[in-house]
This record gives C-alpha cells, sequence and structure tokens, in this order.
C-alpha cells in the first residue's frame, strides 16, 4: 500500500517568518479556513464555498504576505480525517501544500463539561493542535497517512459491502416483526 503525506513531523525547521499554516474545517454547506501568517500574532478565519476557492485564498494570503515584506516559501495546511476522504489532501500536495490529517479520534476535548462546538471553535482547535504538533510536542495528536487513490478506492468497495449488508439485516429485522405481530412464526426471508 503506497501511502502519502508525512505522519511524523516534518525534520525540515519551521520558519515562522516565511510559512503560511492553516486549518480547513469542512462541512457540505461551507468550509471554514483558519491561517496564522508570518508577522501577524492572531489567527484571521475566512469562510470559503465547499470545493471551493480554498487554493485561490491561500495565494491570496500569500500574496499579501509577500506584499508586507514576508514572502511565503512552504504552505502547511490540516483537516480531519472525515466523511470526505483524502481527496483534498491529494489535491492540495499536487499543487506544493503540505497536508496533514489528523485523526479525528485523537484530537484534545475538554471531559469535565459539556463544551461548545462550532465550526469557527473546531477550526481554531485544529490550528493550535497542528502548531502544537509542528513545534513536537508530544502526543498532542495522531496524523492519518494519507492512501493513494487506488488504495482508498479498494476499501470504498468493503465499506459500501457492509453498508449493504447492515441495511439488508435492518430490513430483514423490520420484516421479522411485522411477520410476528400477524401471529407468522419462523419465516425467513434468506432462505428458500
Amino acid at each position: 500500500m503506497r501511502l502519502t503525506g508525512n505522519p511524523t513531523p516534518s525534520t525540515a525547521a519551521l520558519d515562522y517568518d516565511s510559512t503560511l499554516i492553516g486549518a480547513l474545517e469542512l462541512s457540505s454547506k461551507k468550509w471554514v479556513f483558519a491561517v496564522q501568517l508570518p508577522g501577524v500574532k492572531k489567527h484571521s478565519r475566512h469562510v470559503v464555498e465547499p470545493n471551493g476557492p480554498a487554493l485561490e485564498l491561500i495565494e491570496r494570503l500569500k500574496s499579501r504576505s509577500a506584499g508586507a515584506g514576508r514572502p511565503i516559501t512552504r504552505v502547511i495546511i490540516t483537516h480531519e480525517a472525515g466523511r470526505d476522504g483524502f481527496w483534498l489532501a491529494r489535491f492540495l500536495e499536487r499543487r506544493g501544500v503540505e497536508v496533514h490529517v489528523m485523526q479525528s479520534s485523537s484530537l484534545p476535548v475538554d471531559r469535565r463539561a459539556r463544551r461548545a462546538k462550532n465550526d469557527v471553535i473546531d477550526v481554531e482547535m485544529l490550528l493550535r493542535t497542528l502548531m502544537a504538533w509542528l513545534r513536537g510536542e508530544p502526543r498532542v495528536c495522531s496524523m492519518a497517512p494519507v492512501p493513494s487513490e487506488a488504495d482508498e478506492e479498494a476499501r470504498r468497495r468493503h465499506r459500501e459491502r457492509e453498508d449493504l449488508i447492515g441495511a439488508r439485516r435492518s430490513l430483514l429485522n423490520k420484516i421479522d416483526g411485522i411477520l410476528t405481530t400477524l401471529g407468522i412464526e419462523g419465516y425467513r426471508a434468506l432462505t428458500r
């Protein structure tokens, strides 16, 4: 299995004066992009359309930073592994962006109380976690290796089969329940 991406921090020294560090919170309605630009103390947040001009925004931020006398030589982006698969990571990597995909289950969560949850809070947490991971803090999160398109497609068939078997089981249980309420016992739909 060929994996791209790097699940361990890069050995290249992180130069904060020439690196754009960003995090994407993906949803079906909008993407929230949090960015740490060189020479700027505060993170900026941007909302872009799904599957939309995220690369155009990165290029605009790079040119704005270059205009301020801080040219960007390295772009590092993260997002959570999720239902969207790894297409975005492969897409960005092909365009020269260093992408790290975080395992959702490894992200730090305050378990003492209920926590507020929205895209802005999530993307800020992703950005802070990525920056800690890049500094080399141990066990701050886990990164998922990015599989090739062929490997991801092979896993998709297996997952689709499992989903179909689960749907069949659910339908058979409903049929058995209805037949039982009508007084019909012992009917097995899958036996001929």
